[in-house]
């Protein structure tokens, strides 16, 4: 063995020996105070530097595998043994910044050379959303940052915020799509994980930075029988992390329901109505909170119906809407009574754009009042009077139709679905619709919709 290779190698042998030392030092100190668990935590995060960490015989050792930055890690050491000999404090150089939890790395260097941390992730939250896939392979300390809470904060903070259209098809089954008004773009999600086949009749809603799939059943039909599944309505929940890319099943609802009433409404998401899987009509609703995991009952609807029921947001609070009534029940007082008006409103498909509320109805866009008002028609829409089972949602000023199918006609013989998209902004003095990027992954009936703001 060459001279030079035989002092490298001394030379990691005597970092591995010594931050073993230390280690062991910083163990004991703190296991009176029971932080082993997460002193073990620590260890598997200073293996990301570089170091791998091996349990032998119930000590800690640590064999030097690579070393990137060989001189921030000597520092490092020499820091984390000043830690121990200062009584325990903090030393200010010693990281970037900490972190509160274990999954998350201490960071040794700044997020950007010649910034504060603090700047450094405002300028990386003003990146459209689009390409954080792309900055998480920067370096391991971006994509810690960019997977963390902190970063939706700063995004609200600094005005970066976006809304994204999500869209689920019944072709490919289960796999979401989002679209990227401002970039006109979309972006395919890993499929749901749920073992129910085609799942259909569900509700939908964004709280929190995340999409959160409720209930619902499957709309599979078996190809030589023409059964369709036994599972018409369920409780399973599920939630998507657009910063970790993954899906989670969350608690499921109290009561099993498809074709119901769904809504985010101050933080939570408040479902109502809707039928058992016996295809029973129910009145049941109940409130989910997010951040507890946790379902809880809220007083029941005043009336039920034979057809589907559908929810919006208006004024703050939740209309619960039934295909066929004109009657609609209000969710008042803080969420424990149901009131019921009748606003005369048209029935089709409904968006709501900052508030207001449009309907296609009668090949026409018309913009809803309360109170039994006038409505205004906003634009025509003639051209989607032979397209059916497509998606209307309303994003930032505009109403987006996507997907769909065009039915057996005189001008084809064949079910077509299409991947197709337009919008129409209801803000201008004359809207006009215009052609966006259709779907690039799906097609075909739109089973559920939200926006996603993140």
């Amino acid at each position: 063995m060459a001279p030079a290779d035989r002092r490298c190698e001394d030379d990691d042998l005597r970092l591995g020996q010594s931050l073993c030392f230390a280690w062991k030092k910083w163990k004991m100190a703190f296991s009176v105070a029971g932080f082993s668990t997460r002193l073990e935590a620590r260890a598997r995060c200073i293996s990301s530097f570089g170091c791998e960490a091996r349990l032998v015989e119930g000590l800690w050792e640590f064999w030097v595998r690579v070393l990137p930055f060989p001189c921030d890690f000597r520092h490092f050491i020499a820091e984390f043994e000043w830690f121990l000999d200062s009584g325990l404090r903090i030393s200010p150089t010693v990281l970037g910044y900490y972190v509160k939890t274990p999954e998350e790395l201490v960071i040794m260097s700044p997020l950007i050379d010649g910034l504060p941390d603090e700047i450094a992730i405002q300028c990386l939250a003003r990146v459209p959303f689009y390409f954080h896939p792309q900055l998480q392979l920067v370096c391991h300390s971006w994509r810690t940052v960019l997977r963390s809470p902190r970063i939706i904060k700063t995004r609200c903070e600094v005005g970066a915020s976006e809304e994204l259209l999500c869209a689920l098809a019944y072709d490919p089954e289960n796999i979401w799509q989002l679209y990227d008004p401002l970039l006109d773009r979309w972006i395919t999600l890993p499929v749901m994980p749920s073992e129910i086949r085609h799942l259909a009749r569900f509700g939908a809603a964004s709280v929190g930075g995340k999409l959160f799939v409720i209930g619902g059943g499957s709309d599979r039909v078996d190809p030589l029988t023409g059964d369709h599944d036994r599972i018409f309505a369920s409780n399973e929940v599920w939630s998507y992390d657009p910063l970790r890319f993954e899906w989670a099943q969350r608690s499921p609802m109290l009561v099993p329901r498809a074709m119901f009433a769904c809504c985010a409404l101050d933080g939570k998401i408040v479902v109502a109505g809707g039928f058992t899987n016996c295809r029973e009509t129910i009145t049941k609703a109940e409130i989910y909170d997010p951040q507890l995991d946790k379902w809880e009952p809220l007083p029941d609807l005043r009336h039920s119906h034979t057809s589907a029921c559908s929810g919006v947001i208006i004024g703050g609070k939740m209309h619960v809407l039934h295909k066929g009534l004109s009657t609609i029940q209000i969710l008042d007082y803080g969420g424990k009574k149901w009131d019921v008006a009748d606003y005369g409103w048209l029935q089709g498909p409904m968006a709501v754009v900052r508030g207001e509320l449009y309907v296609l109805s009668n090949g026409c866009i018309s913009k809803q009042y309360g109170d039994n008002l006038t409505d205004r028609v906003v634009s025509y829409a003639s051209d989607f009077q032979s397209r059916i089972s497509f998606g209307m949602i309303g994003v930032g000023d505009e109403i987006f139709i996507i997907g769909g199918v065009i039915g057996p006609g005189p001008r084809n013989q064949f079910i077509k679905q299409l991947s197709d998209a337009d919008a129409l902004n209801v803000r201008v003095e004359k809207p006009a619709w215009r052609r966006v990027s259709p779907m690039t992954h799906c097609c075909g009936s739109i089973l559920g919709s939200a926006v996603l703001r993140i």
